[in-house]
């Protein structure tokens, strides 16, 4: 196996972030070398982070994002199931430009992921086509490049293009789509020159059977789910709505 030089780029909300160590620790960090960058959204609840120590480790503030998108998350906040809100999406695919910024060395490939995803299988990163990026298998729509929004691979100049994807979002609202993270990428790789054979679906070998709200075999640890969904539709939701409605006012 080649050892390669890896930035591993966790973003969006630390879930479960003391249970994943393990798995990352035993399929990526003692096979290569690895910086740890991550950034996330600020929350007053307490976070467990376990084991996993960062090279760079920033928050973010959720009032400008929502400030300067406020009326796509106004639309969308109308028209969209409050068990999936737009706005956790455009929260995350903003968090996950933000993360891009702590890339700051030259690596041979970018992984992106979140803490709550479970790497349940190891990679021979000389095997991969600098152009492509990787990913977890899943469903293609019709038309769709099959974006993943848990877990991607690909050189820094290819994970620049994938990690910058909320920079399509107003012309993928104008488009009228569903907002789901996976749907947001799909658009923006598509608009941005990527085809269906630049991207590679990988095996990632699922720990876990399907349970719950997972219909299917797959690597999300579970484990805080409902805090972190709890805070998501409760406290964090109530300040993130006042500050929108009152950025909506100032737009008339």
């Amino acid at each position: 196996m080649t050892r390669s030089k890896i930035a591993l780029v966790f973003s969006g909300q630390p879930r479960s972030a003391h249970l994943s160590y393990e798995f990352y620790a035993r399929n990526l960090l003692n096979d290569h070398d690895v910086d740890v960058l991550g950034c996330f959204w600020r929350s007053d609840t307490p976070v467990d982070f376990g084991d996993w120590t960062f090279d760079t480790l920033e928050w973010l503030d959720p009032a400008p994002f929502a400030a300067e998108h406020a009326g796509i998350l106004a639309y969308y906040s109308k028209t969209h199931s409050a068990h999936f809100p737009a706005e956790n999406a455009l929260f995350m695919l903003q968090c996950l430009s933000a993360s891009w910024g702590l890339v700051q060395k030259p690596y041979d490939f970018v992984i992106r992921a979140r803490t709550d995803f479970a790497l349940n299988r190891s990679f021979d990163f000389g095997t991969m086509e600098r152009g492509k990026i990787y990913q977890p298998n899943s469903e293609k729509r019709a038309g769709a490049i099959s974006g993943n929004d848990q877990f991607a691979i690909g050189s820094p100049k290819v994970m620049q293009v994938y990690m910058s994807a909320i920079t399509s979002a107003r012309a993928f609202v104008a488009s009228g789509d569903h907002v789901a993270g996976e749907h947001l990428i799909d658009f923006h790789l598509k608009h941005s020159g990527f085809s269906a054979d630049d991207v590679v679906a990988l095996d990632m070998n699922d720990p876990f059977p399907p349970s719950g709200i997972d219909v299917m075999p797959n690597s999300l640890l579970r484990g805080d789910y409902a805090t972190w969904r709890g805070i998501s539709h409760a406290r964090q939701r109530r300040t993130l709505r006042e500050r929108l409605r009152r950025a909506v006012a100032k737009l008339w």
